[in-house]
């Protein structure tokens, strides 16, 4: 990421930043986790319990991240095993799509070339009701 002007990293959101279905795209604030602080939650939480949060919290805290970074996504619903997307969360990654294209846009990149039934074509084959939810 050395050379990168921009990271846009996309997860699923935790209730903290909504409700379900809502489409956030967060800046990440270089600075707000000082580089001991990162690397005591790296240790605290373990390999397993590493969140987008955290992780970015701790590129940041030792200068790894692009000058402009961010966390895109949609607040989850569920994520118990086999519950597959709600229609909030399938209608909020629409929403997250122009999201991420109103941001690109902004930065001076192009648009995305995705199409809306592409993408819910993409996560309904990934996520049906009867699989685990990944977003």
């Amino acid at each position: 990421m050395e050379d990168a002007e921009i990271l846009v990293l996309i997860d699923a959101l935790s209730r903290d930043h909504g409700q379900p279905g809502e489409a956030r795209i967060l800046v990440v604030n270089p600075g707000a986790v000082s580089p001991e602080e990162a690397v005591r939650m790296l240790v605290e939480v373990g390999s397993h319990g590493v969140t987008p949060e955290i992780l970015l919290a701790a590129a940041s805290a030792l200068g790894a991240l692009p000058p402009r970074s961010y966390v895109a996504g949609v607040v989850a619903a569920e994520v118990d095993v086999g519950v597959g997307l709600s229609d909030a969360v399938l209608r909020g990654c629409l929403r997250l799509l122009d999201l991420l294209n109103d941001l690109l846009v902004s930065e001076g990149y192009g648009e995305l070339n995705v199409r809306e039934q592409d993408l819910m074509r993409a996560l309904t084959a990934v996520c049906p009701r009867d699989l685990p939810n990944i977003i």
